[in-house]
């Protein structure tokens, strides 16, 4: 299946036009935990996917951020054209912990890639597949040709592609799913095309956070959950929300104009990094939703690791221990 043959579909044809719609004026009510991207918290109620966008935060706003990636954007793609291994993968690197990703699997993965050389051209080989404007077709992203992809290596294809590709980390691809549930609810909750959850998915995040649409409300089931054991999967649903963003904005300027088309895709992308820190924000009257079990035990864990790390740091400096 390729990009039009995606896009013909009556529910994804109807899920864009719902998205052009109700996206503008959506309530958000973001309320943000404070953390090292986050300094201050944030607690605040926006208008639209416009508003949640012009609200960003991760170590920065919008504009120091986006600069950041460009910058990235470049100095990858430089590298590239002066197949310079070494350069991408000290850029690759710097993505990593820009994102607070810099995992093992991830570095491991990327180190094995530079050192037999390969790194350039493995980038440019899932570039090829991720094209939003391309012939490229689903049936390409397999095991073989794309096997490894996580919330750190999105970002690395995502800046590195120069057509609008979302970085699909796990509050991006948890807001997707939650817009295609109130779609579905809205518009067809008992008649028209046939549902296809499987073109979003969710993942949990590191603090107390909802991103499981069902533990909103049950009629927001049927999402997977991003699987690293498939990571052609992952890199499948990225391309699809890519084609469906980039035809929307395509389709309907008035969302995000003015910059490119890339730009706008980006921005766009932003304005879900919001609304998916925590889906409470996205549904009315989402924030008296009981705490599910799930986090209040997630809650308790957490409070329980944080104690033994300082009580291990107390220790330490207790003269003679």
């Amino acid at each position: 299946m390729n990009r039009d043959e995606f896009l013909k579909s009556d529910d994804v044809q109807g899920f864009v036009s719902w998205m052009a719609v109700t996206l503008p004026d959506l309530p958000i009510d973001l309320r943000f935990a404070r953390s090292k991207y986050v300094k201050g918290g944030l607690n605040k109620k926006v208008v639209g996917i416009e508003g949640a966008q012009q609200a960003y935060q991760w170590a920065g706003e919008w504009d120091q951020v986006s600069a950041i990636l460009r910058a990235f954007r470049e100095r990858l793609r430089l590298a590239s054209a002066s197949n310079d291994v070494k350069s991408a993968y000290t850029v690759c690197e710097e993505i990593l912990e820009w994102g607070g990703v810099l995992k093992p699997a991830s570095v491991s993965f990327l180190t094995e890639l530079a050192n037999s050389g390969e790194l350039l051209t493995y980038l440019h080989s899932v570039e090829a597949l991720l094209r939003l404007d391309g012939a490229n077709r689903l049936s390409g992203i397999t095991i073989k040709s794309v096997p490894a992809f996580n919330s750190g290596l999105t970002k690395i294809h995502a800046i590195f592609d120069q057509t609008g590709s979302p970085i699909l980390d796990g509050r991006v691809a948890a807001a997707a799913a939650t817009l295609y549930h109130l779609y579905r609810s809205s518009v067809c909750p008992h008649s028209g095309p046939a549902a296809n959850h499987e073109i979003f998915a969710w993942d949990e995040g590191p603090g107390i956070q909802l991103r499981n649409p069902q533990l909103l409300d049950d009629k927001y089931s049927g999402t997977q959950r991003l699987n690293r054991k498939k990571p052609h999967e992952w890199a499948a649903r990225q391309l699809k929300l890519g084609w469906i963003v980039r035809h929307l904005l395509e389709t309907h300027g008035e969302i995000f104009p003015g910059p490119s088309l890339e730009e706008r895709c980006h921005r766009f992308e932003a304005g879900l990094f919001m609304m998916g820190y925590d889906l409470r924000s996205m549904v009315a009257n989402g924030w008296d939703i009981p705490e599910p079990i799930v986090l209040a035990r997630k809650r308790v864990t957490l409070a329980a690791s944080r104690r033994r790390v300082r009580n291990a740091k107390a220790a330490l400096d207790v003269p003679g221990a």
